[in-house]
């Protein structure tokens, strides 16, 4: 009886190891890859999360199987031989294990016992707060929050001011001012109607007014019909010069002229911007027209 439970627990011994290896490693990196199914991705970032914890947990599950090994080891031979096979079995689990890469077994047995460990680790994290979370940069991971904006803009500068950071720092930059700026509306981006300079449909187009355009900085004008008192469209600084001298504005109109409202977000604007592939837009407030919007002002305000 005593053998099987001898054997018993060196096996433990060895799944409780091979287990705190995989965890361990598995923190931070896309461990389980295309094996890891969607189900499991939850469990696992629990796990990585708690994963300090997770780790002083097994470690006592190896002493104690381990220890009692020992014990049991003791009624079969001398106290110093049974020392003797549990230190050469102790030095052999952790040499085979210091250079392991978890493979597909090892994986198997990581799912098999993960809920257990991530319902363990998270309910007991209460009694040992002493034991800290595992932290990227600035930013502390937990396994029950729901995450804000806010959250996404830390953990983005923390990861950039990261001593090890391996992320390209204007890449993280950028979505910083992505997240940051995201609930900027229309009318924080529009030009006014007032101030945007509105061509007339019937005007004659040669260099003199191309270059009147062209010094104005706009890539847009917006056509007006000021017969019928209304805007008829837009057209594109390059699409003048292909004009003969004699032409009139109306012939390089587009008419795809669309609205917006003044409440909408710079990520449904570029969405819009997306779906329509115009340029530009017209920006309504109550009904009546207000300003203009352009995707060019919606990339630079949203990425600089």
């Amino acid at each position: 009886m005593d053998l099987v439970a001898i054997l018993i627990l060196s096996a433990l011994s060895v799944i409780f190891s091979i287990l705190r290896r995989v965890f361990s490693f598995s923190a931070g990196k896309n461990l389980f890859g295309e094996e890891l199914e969607s189900n499991y991705q939850r469990i696992f970032t629990q796990i990585s999360n708690n994963k300090n914890l997770l780790n002083a947990e097994l470690w006592t599950l190896i002493v104690l199987a381990s220890s009692t090994n020992l014990i049991l080891i003791e009624n079969y031979t001398d106290s110093w031989v049974s020392v003797f096979i549990f230190s050469a079995f102790i030095w052999l689990i952790f040499i085979y294990l210091a250079n392991y890469q978890p493979r597909s077994l090892s994986v198997s047995l990581a799912k098999m016992f993960a809920p257990a460990a991530a319902k363990t680790a998270s309910a007991s994290k209460r009694y040992f707060k002493f034991i800290p979370t595992p932290k990227t940069g600035s930013y502390a991971q937990t396994d029950n929050r729901i995450y804000e904006k806010p959250d996404l803009i830390d953990f983005l500068q923390g990861q950039a001011n990261a001593p090890n950071n391996k992320i390209n720092g204007d890449l993280l930059k950028l979505l910083s001012n992505i997240a940051a700026k995201s609930d900027l509306q229309a009318g924080d981006i529009m030009t006014s109607l007032k101030k945007v300079k509105k061509i007339d449909s019937e005007q004659e187009i040669g260099p003199v007014v191309i270059d009147e355009l062209h010094k104005s900085g706009s890539k847009y004008f917006l056509v007006e019909d000021k017969k019928e008192n209304e805007m008829i469209g837009y057209v594109k600084l390059r699409d003048l010069t292909s004009l003969k001298s004699s032409g009139k504005i109306r012939g390089a109109v587009n008419k795809e002229l669309d609205y917006v409202e003044i409440t909408d977000d710079v990520i449904e604007l570029i969405d819009a911007f997306l779906a329509s592939s115009c340029p530009v837009f017209l920006i309504r407030d109550s009904g009546e027209t207000v300003g203009v919007v352009t995707i060019d002002e919606c990339l630079e305000k949203l990425l600089f």
